[in-house]
């Protein structure tokens, strides 16, 4: 039988283990980058970011929890009633005009596979779904993003040396959450084992 003193050390380790946060995963397409407290005062603040994209050349994603509270025809009126009547989503500061798609549907062409069945396009295969598929299409979960966030080769690594972004991977229940505004919060404790 063990010591009381060894099965103490063995509860800390696994309290330091619990609380600690997961080490920082693969920079891979479907990592989502949770904005910590030093983004506090800044244009990322209390983001999700999901990685769409990570290579050699640098790393875009959009964010997942900044709806704008309007349709997509309000901000794009090329896209009528029918085609635009969709919650739009704040993707990012680069290129805020430019129409990004991720849907939970089979792969299509001109689509980006991000993970299992989520799927990513922009620009003109963007404006083509949306004029052929109707909102609230049983086939697959939806979400319509105006910009994305881009970071340069390494930019993107530094930050999250440097402390501002926690890693993680997340189930595509998070992704398209019907409550997005208290996504931040509920990954910010899970992963950072912080009460904020």
């Amino acid at each position: 039988m063990l010591p009381a003193r060894y099965w103490l050390q063995l509860a800390l380790l696994f309290c330091v283990g619990a609380y600690a946060g997961p080490v920082a995963d693969p920079l891979t397409k479907g990592t989502v980058l949770i904005a910590t407290t030093n983004l506090h005062g800044t244009s990322f603040e209390k983001t999700v970011i999901l990685l769409t994209q990570h290579d050699r050349q640098g790393a875009l994603g959009v964010t997942i929890n900044r709806p704008a509270h309007k349709n997509v025809a309000e901000f794009f009126p090329d896209l009528n009633a029918k085609s635009g009547n969709h919650p739009l989503y704040l993707g990012g500061p680069v290129h805020p005009v430019a129409l990004f798609l991720l849907a939970r549907t089979t792969a299509r062409e001109g689509w980006i596979p991000v993970m299992a069945d989520i799927h990513f396009t922009g620009g003109a295969a963007a404006y083509r779904f949306l004029k052929q598929v109707p909102k609230d299409s049983p086939e697959f979960q939806l979400r319509v993003f105006a910009g994305y966030a881009g970071w340069a080769a390494g930019q993107l690594e530094n930050e999250i040396q440097r402390g501002d972004w926690l890693t993680a991977t997340t189930k595509p229940d998070i992704i398209f959450s019907t409550a997005p505004e208290r996504t931040w919060e509920h990954l910010y404790r899970l992963h950072s084992g912080k009460w904020i």
